[in-house]
């Protein structure tokens, strides 16, 4: 099994992700939301961050347009904070379920790719 199944896998739920956020924002659409840059910086140094510890310089590049785009709106960090508190139940556990398979997506990937470079997926 070589990396392009793995890649696929990861692609695939990323893609998963990507609709359920889709049809989460057309739900919402009455309610424009607007950017939490804050969160923009939050994700971006941190993805700046796992893209340097797994040598995955594509994660460092976007972490780092995130983390600039969230530095340079900085003076709307605090008016734009939307917290679960705010949130509906039934958007509160949409916004739960998808963090959940995000970070499960996440952590599959981290072990796809130890195995992979460690040869036990070759």
């Amino acid at each position: 099994m070589g990396r392009f199944p793995i890649i696929l896998i990861i692609l695939v739920l990323i893609l998963i992700l990507g609709v359920i956020a889709a049809i989460v924002a057309f739900k919402n659409k009455k309610k424009a939301a607007k950017p939490d840059y804050y969160s923009f910086y939050i994700i971006g140094i941190s993805w700046f961050a796992i893209g340097i510890t797994l040598d995955m310089h594509s994660f460092s590049i976007m972490g780092l347009v995130f983390a600039i785009i969230g530095i340079t709106n900085k003076d709307k960090w605090k008016k734009n904070r939307r917290t679960l508190k705010g949130l509906s139940k039934k958007e509160r556990a949409i916004v739960i379920a998808v963090l959940a398979i995000g970070i499960i997506t996440l952590i599959i990937g981290i072990v796809f790719y130890y195995l992979a470079k460690n040869g036990y997926l070759s």
